[in-house]
Formats: structure tokens, sequence, C-alpha cells
């Protein structure tokens, strides 16, 4: 993903370039989705909701790229909140609002503030790309080895491994209905709410 980002900001008007990005973003969010069952241990609901899923505000979003007296870069994205990063985040920029007008999304890098639109992208795909690798370093065996904790915590009792696993299957099965089914649909609301389904902007929500 962090290379897909180099190569389409190095050629801001490439459609081809720009596909690129959109099919290396889809390849990390499927990945992450696959992997976020795993949100124990060395990484939690919070880092990740914080990190790497949270839901975007693009009020904020575009608040931020606009206000040209804060410079962007790592120093001022990191402190931002989970609505201004991660993923969901990413998404938005490359996709945009209109689904499958890359001219638009293209325009949106080169014009007004383009620059200040391409320094964001880069920080943030940089910054899921950390967290990842930190990820990474916590649980193997050449890091700080939790995936040996883990391996050793048998037993019935709340930490042990299976427990731990049992307890997020029926959470992230809870969070599934509830939270990326229920909502968008509006069944506890009765007002269907399409802005809450997953990947609406590259209108990929059913993978």
């Amino acid at each position: 993903l962090v290379d897909a980002v180099d190569t389409y900001i190095a050629d801001s008007t490439s459609a081809a370039k720009l596909l690129m990005l959109q099919n290396a973003w889809f390849t990390a969010a499927v990945t992450w989705k696959n992997s976020a069952l795993f949100t124990f241990g060395p990484v939690n609901d919070a880092l990740a909701a914080r990190y790497i899923d949270g839901w975007p505000d693009l009020d904020a979003i575009e608040k931020f790229i606009s206000n040209t007296s804060i410079p962007v870069n790592n120093a001022t994205v990191e402190p931002l909140g989970p609505e201004s990063r991660g993923l969901n985040v990413i998404e938005y920029l490359i996709y945009g609002y209109n689904r499958n007008n890359n001219f638009s999304v293209i325009a949106s890098f080169t014009g007004t503030n383009g620059q200040r639109r391409c320094a964001l992208l880069r920080a943030l795909s940089r910054s899921v790309r950390d967290k990842a690798n930190a990820l990474v370093v916590y649980w193997s065996n050449g890091g700080s080895g939790y995936v040996k904790d883990f391996a050793a915590s048998t037993g019935n009792e709340r930490m042990a491994s299976i427990s731990i696993i049992v307890r997020r299957l029926i959470e992230h099965t809870a969070s599934l209905r509830e939270k990326r089914i229920v909502r968008p649909l509006g069944i506890q609301t009765g007002k269907p709410a399409p802005e809450l389904v997953d990947a609406r902007f590259s209108n990929q929500s059913l993978i």
C-alpha cells in the first residue's frame, strides 16, 4: 500500500496508477478484516479503532487539509483522532464521493490543496504500515514473543488462550451483526443509514 501511494503521488494525474493504488488499498483492507479477530494481547480494539479502522469524519478530514497554517507531516498526523486516520480515511481520499469517477479523485490530488492531500495520504499510509510492523514485532518469536505467551496460556481461566479466542469470536460476531449490518440497515432505529456501511466509497461493502 505504501509503495502504491508513493507511485501514485509521483504521478498523480495517472488514472492507471490510481487504479493500482485502489487495488492495493483493497488488498490491505481485506487483510485487516481477516486479522481483526486477533485484537488482543499487544493489540486491542482501542488501538485498532484509533490507528487502523476508525470511522471517518469527512468534514474533519477536509478541514485539516484546507488549514494551510498546519504543515502535513508525521508530527501533525500522528496526534489526529481516529476519525481522521486509518484505512477508512485512505479509502475516502483515493475513491472520493463519486464511485467509478476517478477523474474527480485525480482532480482532488492535483487541484487546490492537492499537495496537502498527497502529503496526508502518504503520512496515513506510513502510519498504518508502522502500526502493523509494530504488531508483528510484538507477536513474533523474534520480537516480544507474545505468541509464545499465548500458546503457553493453557487451561480454562479467563486469560487462557482458548478462552480469549472464544470470547473474541463472540465479540466479533456480535460486532458484525450489530454495527456492520444492523446500523446501516436501520433495524434498531427504523431509519436506514447507508453511510455507516463498510467500504462505502470503494463500493466493496459486500466483500
